[in-house]
């Protein structure tokens, strides 16, 4: 009986297969749409999408991993995601952050972005956006 459910649950799978859909946690396409010469320079990112960046090969500014940063990364993350404009300038400075890549829902960051000299949308989607250093 076990067996027999473990097999129709597969053939459930492969008749209706799983949809990932592009979301904050999942963005996909707003990765993939990240021109190929900015992939590999700094990028500032939001925390929650450390994992689907380092899963396309690009190295992040925060993720999960916050004990491999240490408490002083992670502290400098929270005052650049709070609005520091300083902290901000400092990152891009001392990282010769390049792009960066947010969801909607990050308001200050957004705002902050849009303000920064030499900073400018490059894409959006329904999911968030890309911005470009000159």
């Amino acid at each position: 009986i076990v067996l027999g459910g473990a097999l129709l649950l597969v053939a459930v799978r492969a008749i209706l297969p799983l949809k990932i859909t592009d979301n904050e946690t999942n963005p996909w396409k707003l990765i993939a749409s990240v021109p190929p010469e900015l992939r590999s320079k700094a990028v500032l990112n939001d925390y929650s999408m450390g994992g689907p960046l380092i899963l396309s090969g690009i190295r992040t500014f925060v993720d999960g991993r916050g004990d491999m940063y240490g408490d002083p990364h992670v502290m400098r993350y929270s005052r650049i995601s709070g609005g520091d404009s300083a902290e901000f300038a400092d990152s891009v400075k001392r990282w010769d952050i390049r792009w960066a890549i947010m969801p909607h829902r990050d308001k200050t960051m957004i705002a902050m972005l849009d303000k920064a000299p030499g900073w400018h949308r490059i894409r959006q989607d329904k999911v968030g956006l890309v911005y470009a250093r000159d």
